[in-house]
């Protein structure tokens, strides 16, 4: 369940509704997060806000990985839409998330209550939306016997949930009759008679019968998925089998040809159809079946759409030519024409000679053409700039960022390449040397983070670039690592983000750039700086130079003496030594909230340690706002915030800033804290 305090922190900034998908991908796991207002409008979501609502369904009663729907009004989380896998897998693939359904049913579904027309749920049954008869399986008000049939779903998940709930009995008649309709020995009659079976797995068992009746299955035929079981069974009369075949083979929902590329019982007469069909993930899903023969593999090799290569990738071996040549041989070099055709058709030698000198020109272009082996090719010097044009124009993914590598790339193509969708073709780019002003120019603007990122790091980059990237707040702070950065750049990057930083390279930039750092370090760089004989002298580094020469540490000599003034103490912080810099009788409440955010600044997830928190939030000089941005799940982690929330006698402010937290186990340690103030106890034990 989410929290109520969070709920009502999203419905006073006008959400009604939310979509959410949390799914693996890739090894990482995301999520995808859009809110709506009671009227169905878009309701823009900050970072920190959509993180908060992934903690929250992350900790709610939900199942951890799907694709959902939220309604504020009454607390209903529930499986809406589907997350379905154009081509690959979570391993590697491309995938689409669809908030897609009838939301005002499914939430009908699941407030139904007895009382209330029971004709509803005959309606409900035959849904074709399996989220709402998930919904009505998830119902422990509706009897069972009421969604009997949904025993014998054709949705695992339906079926999985009606079988948790559904009393054993009822199970029993189901599993009995499922097994009367596989049976390879039933009689024509009693097949016929289970044709009509309120369980539509029976019904399918039945379709996938070889001693069905061709009228039965005929019959059956009507809808999918007893279309392509009919199609299938070896019993379907030659006129039906035309029939289905026509009628899959133009289907007009994508999911259900689909779904029939995929299933190994597909005939090759089928999905000849579709060998060229537009939709390159149907294709994909032809190059992958089993019953795809070699001769329309070969032909699939040339066409150009990326997913239909990656289904190749996985037949290589099918589409390899046998050679004698060892990869030695090969990369040794001095192969005749005939040997080189020869390596260049099999799979294993085809990158190896590539990549060595002195390629045939006919042998050249046999890899330019091939779709999945121009990328092997598309370093090479020896290629014109025409033959590098029409790859910029038509290669894959991957062919184009080894394209935008090439160093001998033209202007024109780079400048092409520059511009391309996709963002790691353009990070390649941002990433050659010596870039000209109208490609620094567009990369400086990018949408794309990964390619101002690269920029900030490339030599030889004009002032405007210099001044452009300095403005930019997501990429000013990471110009300080490029050991080309002017002086004044840097300044002026240093300067707006006023010791809020999260790394400075104190050890190998230039004497003029440490200079520069140490009037804007504290704590654990200022000291690194300190020990750097690299580093120019200044006051502070004097001192501190002075301290290490006495055999002192400088910020433990410096914090431990009560006489240091607040505006030294602001240079030692951020370091081991935090804890008692914040317990030193100079510490101000602007201090402090200095302190918080060059802490925040400081970590790489913008997180801060509980071992500082616990005394800041004790300290004399703490203020609410230093409360408001320190409580917040985007910079204190559940954990910290648990401890925190079970904590005693802490300012009440505290205690209301986590009422809105999203994590139900934080509300569960505060309602457990007998400390709390009465009026927001009170707020807590509300219905």
């Amino acid at each position: 369940m989410i929290p109520r305090g969070f709920t009502e922190k999203l419905q006073a900034l006008g959400v009604a509704r939310v979509h959410f998908a949390y799914h693996w991908h890739e090894d990482i796991s995301l999520s995808e997060a859009e809110a709506f207002d009671h009227h169905g409008g878009p309701v823009a979501l900050s970072p920190d806000l959509r993180n908060e609502i992934e903690q929250a369904m992350y900790a709610s009663d939900v199942d951890l990985y799907g694709v959902y729907l939220w309604d504020l009004d009454s607390g209903i989380v529930a499986p809406f839409g589907q997350l379905l896998y154009l081509e690959g897998s979570p391993e590697h693939g491309t995938y689409v998330i669809r908030f897609e359904g009838n939301e005002e049913r499914i939430l009908q579904v699941r407030q139904w209550r007895p009382g209330q027309p029971e004709e509803l749920i005959g309606t409900w049954l035959t849904d074709p939306d399996p989220n709402v008869r998930l919904a009505l399986a998830e119902n422990e008000q509706i009897p069972r016997a009421l969604i009997r049939p949904l025993l014998g779903d054709l949705s695992g998940d339906v079926q999985r949930t009606m079988q948790l709930f559904a009393p054993h009995p009822m199970q029993g008649e189901y599993t009995q009759t499922l097994i009367r309709a596989g049976d390879p020995h039933a009689l024509p009659m009693n097949l016929k008679a289970l044709s009509h079976s309120e369980f539509a797995r029976v019904r399918l068992a039945v379709a996938n019968n070889p001693n069905t009746p061709g009228q039965v299955l005929s019959e059956l035929a009507a809808e999918w998925p007893f279309e392509l079981a009919v199609l299938c069974n070896p019993s379907c009369p030659p006129a039906l089998h035309a029939v289905l075949l026509d009628r899959l083979a133009n289907e007009p929902n994508s999911d259900i040809r689909y779904a029939v590329a995929e299933d190994p019982r597909t005939p090759w007469a089928l999905l000849e159809r579709w060998q060229h069909d537009p939709d390159p993930y149907l294709r994909y899903r032809v190059g992958k079946h089993p019953h795809t023969p070699l001769g329309a593999l070969k032909a699939l090799e040339y066409d150009p759409a990326e997913a239909v290569q990656s289904a190749l990738e996985d037949r290589a071996e099918e589409l390899s030519s046998p050679t004698d040549l060892s990869e030695g041989e090969v990369s040794g070099g001095q192969l005749s024409l005939a040997q080189q055709w020869e390596a260049a058709r099999n799979e294993d030698l085809a990158f190896w000679l590539g990549r060595m000198p002195g390629l045939f020109p006919d042998v050249l272009t046999y890899y330019l053409g091939h779709p999945r082996k121009a990328q092997i090719v598309a370093h090479r010097s020896d290629l014109t700039p025409e033959q590098m044009q029409t790859l910029a124009d038509s290669g894959t993914t991957e062919t184009r960022r080894k394209l935008a590598e090439n160093p001998f790339l033209p202007a024109e193509t780079a400048q092409q390449l520059a511009r391309d969708p996709d963002e790691w073709v353009r990070v390649a780019v941002a990433g050659r040397p010596r870039l000209p002003e109208a490609l620094q120019q567009v990369l400086a603007q990018d949408e794309s983070w990964w390619v101002r990122l690269k920029l900030t790091r490339a030599v030889h980059l004009l002032p405007s670039t210099w001044e452009r990237l300095a403005a930019d707040p997501s990429m000013s702070e990471w110009l300080l690592q490029n050991p080309q950065v002017p002086v004044s750049v840097a300044r002026q990057v240093l300067e707006r983000l006023d010791g809020k930083y999260s790394f400075l390279p104190t050890e190998h930039a230039r004497p003029e750039l440490l200079a520069l750092f140490s009037e804007y370090a504290s704590g654990s760089d200022l000291l690194a700086l300190a020990h750097n004989p690299a580093t120019p002298q200044s006051p502070i580094i004097a001192l501190f130079r002075r301290l290490l020469g006495e055999g002192h540490d400088p910020l433990t000599f410096l914090i431990a003496d009560p006489a240091t003034p607040p505006e030294l103490l602001r240079r030692l912080m951020v370091s081991e030594h935090d804890l008692e810099l914040i317990r030193h009788p100079a510490m101000t409440a602007q201090g402090l909230s200095e302190l918080v955010d060059r802490r925040i600044a400081a970590r790489f997830h913008r997180s801060v340690d509980l071992d500082v928190v616990q005394p800041i939030l004790a300290s004399p000089v703490v203020t609410p706002d230093i409360i408001e941005k320190l409580i917040v799940p985007a910079t204190f982690r559940k954990e910290f915030r648990l401890a925190v929330a079970a904590t005693p006698h802490l300012l009440p402010q505290v205690y209301w800033r986590l009422l809105g937290d999203p994590n139900t186990e934080v509300i569960d340690a505060l309602q457990r804290n007998g400390t709390l103030p009465p009026d927001l106890r009170e707020r807590l034990s509300a219905p």
